[in-house]
């Protein structure tokens, strides 16, 4: 709900206290988005970089464990940071910060009714899918649209956590229906949608205003083709489509809706869909299994 948000965009912590009530509000671990800013920033060098996840001793035992799996095939061991960010390259680095900064975040809610494994896989391949669209209509935005992607349904566990007695059975109703729209069913309950309380903590974090843009405006209509100028919001929208925390295992039927009627575009389109199906899970994998 756009309007809602526009109008408390300006003061969102107040915003969100009215909506969630007296809940903490949840935040990233401030050296988590050190990290993140560094891997973000072109001028840095790959030494750099190394030093400051040298100050997160989770995070080094997660690159040294991803690195060192027979998924990048190496035949020698890698101890060094350094050496396994140059492997690892720097997309798949800003994807498994953000991968922990998000489910820190979420963990840090506490325990609600709802099944983190369907959710992690949702939101990776959101994101995943948001990326690969991105590759193909406007290389550039590849990150935003991968962190948006991630990022969009954050609010979906706060609501959870926060009006768990009004939330809950919404929910629950949304998921018996598949007819149904989540986002159509809080705005009539609650009078705004998770897209919105998502964009005001976007807002509250301080994250780019393209960011925030496209994590309140993913249910919206309009603007959801691959021909909009606004990559970063069309992406997200279409990885939207994907039903909250539903496996949906069919890359031909995302690629009809995302490319009616334009089947000269089809292949390329439904590859990168495949591909995205393939990475997210494997991201899923590691977001639960503790990245």
């Amino acid at each position: 709900m756009l309007s809602w948000f526009r109008k408390n965009r300006d003061a969102p912590e107040e915003a969100l206290v009215e909506a969630l009530g007296e809940f903490e509000l949840p935040s990233f671990e401030p050296a988590l988005m050190e990290i993140l800013s560094a891997v973000r920033d072109p001028d840095l060098e790959v030494s750099e970089i190394a030093s400051r996840v040298l100050t997160d001793p989770g995070l080094n035992v997660r690159i040294l464990r991803t690195v060192n799996s027979a998924a990048f095939g190496s035949r020698v061991p890698v101890n060094s940071i350094e050496k396994a960010i140059s492997l690892m390259g720097r997309s798949r680095l800003e994807a498994m910060v953000l991968a922990v900064a998000v489910r820190d975040t979420i963990d840090g809610i506490g325990e609600i009714p709802l099944d983190m494994n369907r959710y992690w896989l949702a939101s990776a391949r959101r994101a995943t899918l948001a990326r690969k669209f991105a590759a193909l209509w406007h290389p550039e935005t590849q990150s935003e649209c991968f962190t948006a992607g991630m990022l969009q349904d954050m609010a979906v566990p706060l609501l959870f956590a926060s009006r768990a007695s009004d939330y809950g059975p919404l929910y629950e109703a949304w998921c018996a229906d598949p007819g149904l729209r989540l986002v159509d069913l809080e705005r009539d309950a609650l009078g705004f949608d998770h897209a919105a309380i998502g964009g005001l903590l976007g807002e509250k974090w301080g994250l780019p205003e393209l960011l925030v843009d496209a994590i309140a405006g993913h249910h919206e209509d309009g603007a959801d083709s691959i021909d909009s100028t606004e990559c970063c919001p069309a992406a997200v929208r279409v990885a939207s489509w994907l039903r909250d925390q539903e496996e949906m295992d069919d890359p031909d039927a995302l690629c009809d809706r995302a490319l009616p009627g334009r089947e000269s575009e089809r292949d390329a389109h439904l590859a990168k869909i495949t591909e995205a199906f393939e990475e997210a899970t494997a991201l899923a994998h590691e977001l639960r299994a503790g990245v």
